[in-house]
């Protein structure tokens, strides 16, 4: 789980400036050595040849003077019977088993969640979870997370971001544009990540953690709600118009500072609670927080990866 620990706006500045240079003195290129390539003369490799051909032409070029080549690698079924004598191989085996049934840990490849429900069955499932094949969507994962969390039974079934492919028509004939993500709940088709949430959240009181507090929760010391939620909002803002706009010199800097402001506010939003979560009163963590922890996990890769900014690991 993302836990920011809090730190002062100016340190995180002289952080940025010493990451970006480094950053930009790894991206000059390197000198390029142009080696001459030696080919030895014509004689020479007729030469070597000669040998080769009066041999062959004394063997009376017969199938015996070549050599026997025997395939030694092993069969794939030779390989998988070897990995499963091993103990990780016994302990994927049990989990694949596990997975088939709807048991065991979370899984990409699971198309059936019924997590440790010996009464539940497959037929009593009332949720289907539609998500991108990648894995990669954040509004697909805030819904994984909650449903983990909840451990509400579901199924579910893949479909290709558009960046990947196009949606298959059976889902563009079941959601309309082909959005994702999407339930099916008894029948009915919703979609978006937090309509999606607050919906689970309201069929299924009885299981797990309560992760939408009511609406209008506040308590002193922390923020509404739905200002941890504006401001979520205006740090993605921040961290697109740094990353993904084209922008250098002055208002490369300026989109920094904007976005490394926002970064505060969140690192001391979070900071104000006796606990890991954005709301004091969360044993677990709530709907706010998994509104963060999906793009923060691309946040602090991406403004690394394009700007050199490292925000993990730095006491930030």
């Amino acid at each position: 789980m993302i836990r920011l620990r809090r730190s002062s706006g100016p340190s995180l500045r002289r952080n940025a400036n010493r990451s970006m240079a480094r950053a930009s003195s790894r991206s000059r290129p390197a000198e390029i050595l142009l080696v001459p390539l030696l080919v030895p003369p014509l004689g020479a490799i007729l030469m070597f040849l000669l040998p080769v051909l009066q041999s062959s032409i004394a063997a009376g070029l017969s199938t015996s003077a070549v050599p026997n080549l025997t395939d030694r690698a092993p069969t794939w079924s030779d390989l998988t019977s070897r990995i499963l004598q091993t103990p990780t191989g016994t302990k994927l085996a049990e989990e694949a088993n596990l997975r088939s049934r709807g048991l065991g840990p979370p899984h990409v490849d699971a198309t059936l969640r019924l997590f440790d429900s010996t009464a539940a069955t497959e037929e009593d499932v009332r949720v289907t979870f539609y998500r991108d094949a990648a894995g990669w969507c954040p509004y697909s994962q805030k819904v994984w997370i909650y449903l983990e969390e909840k451990r509400v039974p579901y199924k579910c079934r893949t479909v290709p971001l558009n960046a990947y492919g196009d949606k298959p028509a059976w889902y563009t004939r079941l959601v309309d544009g082909g959005a994702l993500p999407a339930i099916e709940l008894d029948g009915k088709v919703i979609t978006e990540s937090l309509d999606i949430i607050r919906l689970l959240e309201d069929q299924f009181p009885d299981f797990g953690p309560k992760m939408v507090p009511d609406d209008g929760y506040e308590t002193t010391g922390e923020m509404a709600i739905d200002s941890l939620f504006r401001l979520e909002k205006e740090l993605q803002s921040a961290w697109f118009s740094l990353v993904f706009y084209p922008v250098k010199d002055d208002a490369l800097v300026k989109a920094r500072d904007d976005f490394l402001d926002k970064l505060t506010q969140v690192d001391h939003a979070l900071g104000s609670t006796s606990g890991p979560w954005f709301l004091d009163s969360s044993a677990s963590p709530s709907v706010v927080d998994i509104q963060y922890i999906s793009h923060m996990e691309r946040i602090i890769a991406s403004v690394l990866y394009w700007k050199g900014l490292e925000i993990r690991g730095t006491g930030q």
